[in-house]
């Protein structure tokens, strides 16, 4: 079962530097979680190449490129151990609640986390401030 872990960190403006707090959520994976992470992701690009095998002139080169992104995929889901799922602050250029779209987690925890402001569209950035220091 994933692990989740609520933090407190600081969203900013990337201009000015007027920061607020931000809660954001955080999942741990175990080694056995990104395991059957990675095998599913290599078992759908495993039934495509299958499927695929079945269609005239686009096997010669579907086959190939389903197998090489199921693998490289599969490799890159099992090495993702942290993700950010949610992020929940107050704007700090126009002080507006709301929760921010921070990806689809797929890619891993990579911070500073670019986002953007609905109401203003102010660019902004989540960070760890014990990360800075």
């Amino acid at each position: 079962m994933p692990r989740d872990e609520q933090v407190l960190w600081r969203i900013r403006t990337r201009t000015t530097g007027i920061s607020t707090p931000v809660r954001a959520m955080l999942r741990h994976y175990s080694v056995a979680e990104r395991l059957g992470r990675s095998a599913r992701t290599l078992g759908v690009f495993l039934l495509i190449a299958a499927l695929v095998a079945f269609v005239p002139i686009v096997h010669v080169f579907g086959i190939p490129l389903a197998l090489l992104a199921g693998i490289v995929l599969s490799v890159q889901q099992f090495r993702v151990s942290t993700t950010i799922r949610s992020a929940h602050a107050t704007c700090p250029k126009c002080g507006t609640e709301q929760k921010f779209y921070v990806g689809t987690g797929l890619g891993g925890l990579r911070l500073p986390v670019a986002v953007s402001c609905d109401d203003c569209r102010k660019d902004l950035e989540i960070d760890d401030p014990a990360r800075a220091a």
